[in-house]
């Protein structure tokens, strides 16, 4: 009896300590948070997609017009699509894959998503891409964006809109 009590304290402490070291190699949680809108009217009713290294997280109709918050842990690479119906869908890229000795704990970085109508652009071209491509900058200590990247994808936006209208 003795043996098995023993054996019972022993393996419940290894369980807390793995749990313990589970928690503590996430270098923390980074909240997400920011409008949709479109044509600078703040929208509702959009349902945002969260994948984290390519397993589905979550899935959110939004129904009201606070706007949105994702709490995301920092211990992986995420995926966050907006869409709604009649309008192209928008998707984000967000590194989380931190170094867990940064201990950055939580952190947030708001960035508000402009959906387009299908009816003003008649292409499902450009919605494939993810629109901004998210990081922790170290040296900063801080999330930001692929600058170049968002120039890229805007110039890209800018010439499909072009032949769109070009051809009407």
């Amino acid at each position: 009896m003795k043996k098995i009590l023993v054996a019972l304290f022993l393996f419940s402490i290894s369980i807390f300590s793995f749990n313990t070291y589970a928690q503590s190699s996430i270098a923390g949680v980074v909240t997400i948070y920011g409008k949709v809108v479109s044509n600078e009217s703040q929208m509702d009713e959009y349902t945002i997609t969260v994948v984290k290294n390519n397993k589905v997280l979550s899935m959110n109709d939004i129904d009201h017009k606070k706007g949105y918050r994702l709490d995301l842990t920092l211990d992986g690479i995420y995926s966050i699509t907006f869409e709604k119906s009649g309008y192209l869908t928008k998707s984000i890229i967000l590194n989380g894959m931190i170094d867990s000795t940064l201990n950055i704990n939580r952190t947030t970085f708001q960035m508000d998503i402009d959906l387009v109508s299908v009816q003003d652009f008649l292409t499902d071209e450009f919605c494939l891409l993810p629109v901004a491509k998210v990081y922790f900058d170290e040296k900063a200590n801080a999330f930001t964006f692929d600058k170049s990247y968002t120039k890229e994808m805007l110039k890209l936006y800018d010439r499909i809109k072009s032949k769109s209208k070009a051809s009407n």
